[in-house]
């Protein structure tokens, strides 16, 4: 999936900053900006639990290059491996994630 899949459930203390006067710009509205199969960061990473944004200045819009939301080092509060992103092999368990949170990430080029 690419994009934001829904901007109606975005979380209410974030409203303005989604508007099209916010002088930000959601990182998921970027051509090429890549969540993977999940929209969310957090847990199962279904789109209630996105949790975790980037916003950039419309100065800064020219130098995007790309992004993603990076899950590797998360397991979640399941028991058995997550099968729907990939995983680092060492971790084996939810107690050795790096987080309990994807990573957001972007690039620019400057």
């Amino acid at each position: 999936m690419k994009g934001q899949p829904s901007l109606a459930r975005q979380a209410p203390n974030l409203a303005t900053l989604f508007k099209n006067k916010s002088p930000l710009i959601d990182c998921y509205s970027l051509p090429g900006f890549d969540v993977g199969n999940r929209p969310g960061t957090f847990d199962s990473c279904v789109l209630r639990n996105r949790f975790d944004y980037i916003f950039i200045s419309k100065s800064l819009r020219p130098f995007y290059t790309g992004g993603r939301v990076f899950r590797k080092g998360l397991w979640g509060s399941r028991d058995k491996r997550p099968t729907l992103w990939e995983t680092y092999p060492e971790i084996t368990a939810s107690k050795e994630g790096a987080s309990d949170h994807s990573a957001v990430v972007i690039e620019l080029n400057l």
